[in-house]
């Protein structure tokens, strides 16, 4: 057991006691083979292992950004929580690099799958006729558009520690 720090956009994710992990949209056989596949796929920010349980960890900024509705964070969330579990098998079974078929094989093992939105929302003081969505909600409606494949969802912010990740902003 390890514990890692990765860089993702604006934010430092720390790792605790993990097997291992990775940066899914990293990998070559995504980048390569699998993100044309359908008119484009997409995969998640991280993928790690502790034990017989797999992460997949998606993290979205919207501090900048204009206001996206919910429904249209939601649909974004539960494609790449989907399509990563799609490249898993593929990559398993087609990557040529060997490194990303044994992480794939010993994700795909895993007798538990979890789940992390890790969203930073936009600040309605900077914007005060924008609502900062409410988090259980979004929630709901990731639940809704993913039945019966993500089961195991957790929403996180800056500032929490959810299982085994802990998002921070880079120079804090």
């Amino acid at each position: 057991m390890t514990d890692v720090t990765l860089k993702e956009g604006s934010f430092n994710y720390k790792f605790t006691d993990v097997d291992w992990v990775n940066k899914l949209d990293d990998w070559n056989f995504h980048k390569k083979n699998f993100q044309s596949v359908a008119g484009g796929s997409r995969a998640v920010d991280f993928i790690a292992v502790k034990g017989h349980t797999c992460w997949l960890i998606e993290c979205k900024d919207y501090r900048l950004d204009a206001s996206p509705m919910i429904e249209e964070i939601a649909l974004t969330f539960a494609k790449k929580f989907r399509d990563s579990l799609a490249l898993l098998q593929a990559a398993k079974l087609n990557s040529k690099d060997d490194d990303e078929k044994i992480y794939s094989a010993a994700a795909l093992k895993c007798s538990e799958f979890r789940f992390v939105a890790h969203i930073e929302p936009y600040d309605p003081k900077k914007n005060p006729k924008l609502q900062k969505p409410n988090l259980a909600n979004l929630k709901i409606k990731i639940e809704q558009k993913t039945r019966g494949v993500v089961n195991k969802l957790l929403i996180c912010e800056t500032g929490s520690s959810i299982g085994i990740i802990e998002p921070s902003k880079i120079g804090h």
